[in-house]
């Protein structure tokens, strides 16, 4: 996991495109952390797979330098919306806040009822009524986010 946090933390130049995060498997990873972190969500190892979720995010925000968060990435983080781990779906709120770019292109873009955007924006409203305190602040926060403009 920290040879995996080093290579997310590094940004790509004009002089190397290869030394950012640009080629980076994103979906596999968020998924790894995401999946892992659900089982054994304790200890050193739970710490650094949310830092690994939240590096995935930062290194996919579509700053320069990083890669751009596509349709599959968002999907995964709104799959584990629904987990039954409220520290998971906090992180993942958060995660999402920093991929805000990344949503509103998602969320222009649509057009089908059962699309990602409808998904994301679903999971999104109902985390403001989370059981967890923690998790609604998240939600309200994200929802709020002017560039996301959520539907429902």
């Amino acid at each position: 996991l920290d040879f995996i946090l080093v290579h997310l933390k590094k940004r790509a130049t004009t002089d190397n495109l290869f030394d950012g995060p640009t080629f980076m498997p994103m979906e596999d990873l968020l998924q790894m952390s995401c999946e892992t972190f659900q089982r054994k969500p304790v200890g050193p190892v739970g710490l650094k797979l949310l830092s690994v979720l939240h590096e995935v995010c930062k290194a996919s925000n579509g700053d320069p330098g990083c890669a751009v968060a596509g349709d599959n990435e968002i999907g995964v983080l709104v799959q584990y919306m629904t987990s039954p781990n409220d520290v998971l779906r906090v992180n993942i709120l958060q995660g999402l806040l920093v991929l805000k770019a990344a949503l509103s292109v998602v969320i222009y873009e649509s057009s089908d009822v059962s699309s990602l955007a409808n998904k994301l924006s679903s999971a999104v409203w109902l985390s403001k009524f989370d059981v967890a305190q923690t998790v609604q602040n998240a939600g309200v926060l994200l929802w709020n986010e002017p560039d996301c403009n959520f539907k429902i």
